[in-house]
């Protein structure tokens, strides 16, 4: 009888699953990329069925294929600790994915299922899912984004959704296969309030039209907190719906809005309903081209606007005049902690602006000016600003303080 061929990866995993057999303090292992296929699925299942401590497992890009799912799935049966799995680029198909689905029937533990970037599970794969949420009162968060689901499958997961109570995110960005009637299934299924407080939708040609429908849902919306729109080219009519969206929602605390190509006009259409809202504290406008006209529209925003902690502006060429606007906002307003201006032709000026603001605004705790030519002297300006004895604020340009969320 021939010898199971081993990968590196599986090597790896082998004396891995050694060490899991007998530790019972490690909680969360990342095996990203690291080539393994089913043989050191195998080995690691067999150490995981007597080991109840990790909780995290992440198996991202490994081509795994169905036959790991299948591995996978008889584990979660059994497995009373694992909290998240990470199956992301894994080559899993609908075979596979049914085979997870099954398994969650008789789950009670897991929390967070990540199935993106398969490209071959779409519709019989999230119709056995389906069923699963009918019977799964733990599942928390799945992300199926960059799968094959079509129309079909995007209503009847979010049928699924709507009629469970314990699911609160739901990733579906990157789509390739559906068309506007999916745009429109999202802004029904947004216009009934859920259990779902999260909902990533990006990359998915929203588009104006789109906009406009889940703009009007999320005038009603009273649940939906985190909502991702990035790469839909809402462009400034779309940015007006969702202006008129944000004067009436209460709830939204987080907004994606990257690479739509709002413009000055889009942005100075999204200020109006961003100045009176109050329930949004995360925006992220980068790469939108806005430039100093938009930004002075922001500005103005910030002015009057109470609830904002963190604004994500970078890639925008808003050049020190944008930047001196957002310096003259930043001395009334009070609640903005967490500033990204990276990538905008920012130079010495535009940070000595921001050095000259920390004198009388002691909430901007985090800057993150990187990749700006602002030269000695701004780096020195800003440096000399920082509080001591407080958070400092934060100049280095290698690292982003504000991260995407």
């Amino acid at each position: 009888m021939p010898l199971p061929w081993y990968s590196p990866g599986d090597i790896y995993a082998v004396s891995l699953a050694r060490t899991l057999q007998v530790n019972q303090t490690l909680v969360k292992i990342n095996l990203t990329n690291k080539l393994i296929s089913a043989v050191g699925v195998q080995h690691l299942v067999d150490a995981l069925m007597v080991n109840s401590t990790l909780r995290d497992l992440i198996l991202a890009g490994n081509m795994l294929k169905d036959d790991s799912a299948g591995i996978l799935a008889e584990y979660l049966k059994a497995n009373k600790a694992l909290v998240c799995l990470n199956l992301m680029a894994n080559g899993i198909t609908d075979r596979g994915a049914i085979c997870l689905a099954e398994s969650l029937r008789h789950n009670t533990t897991l929390e967070i299922l990540v199935l993106a970037g398969n490209l071959s599970f779409g519709n019989r794969g999230v119709l056995s899912l389906c069923e699963t949420l009918k019977v799964n009162n733990t599942l928390g968060m799945v992300d199926l984004s960059g799968t094959s689901l079509d129309d079909v499958g995007i209503k009847s997961l979010l049928k699924a959704v709507r009629d469970r109570t314990t699911l609160t995110s739901l990733n579906l960005s990157d789509m390739k296969m559906i068309t506007k009637k999916s745009i429109r299934s999202i802004a029904e299924f947004l216009r009934v309030d859920s259990s779902l407080m999260s909902l990533g939708f990006e990359g998915s040609k929203v588009s104006v039209g789109g906009a406009r429908l889940i703009a009007e849902s999320l005038k009603v919306n009273k649940t939906l907190k985190l909502l991702f729109l990035s790469r839909n080219n809402i462009r400034a009519p779309g940015a007006h719906f969702l202006s008129e969206a944000l004067k009436v929602n209460k709830t939204l605390m987080l907004l994606n809005l990257s690479q739509n190509a709002l413009r000055a006009r889009g942005t100075q259409l999204l200020s109006d309903g961003l100045g009176v809202n109050s329930a949004l504290t995360n925006l992220d406008l980068s790469v939108n081209g806005i430039g100093p006209e938009g930004t002075q529209s922001i500005a103005e925003a910030l002015k009057i606007n109470k609830g904002l902690a963190a604004l994500n502006l970078s890639s925008n060429g808003i050049e020190d005049s944008g930047a001196k606007s957002l310096c003259q906002a930043l001395k009334e307003n009070k609640t903005l902690i967490n500033l990204s201006i990276a990538e905008n032709g920012i130079q010495s000026s535009g940070a000595r602006a921001f050095a000259e603001v920390r004198k009388t605004n002691g909430t901007l705790l985090h800057l993150d000016i990187g990749e700006n030519n602002i030269g000695q002297s701004g780096i020195q300006a800003l440096s000399e600003a920082g509080f001591q004895g407080f958070l400092p604020l934060r100049i280095d340009c290698e690292i982003k303080l504000i991260q995407k969320q």
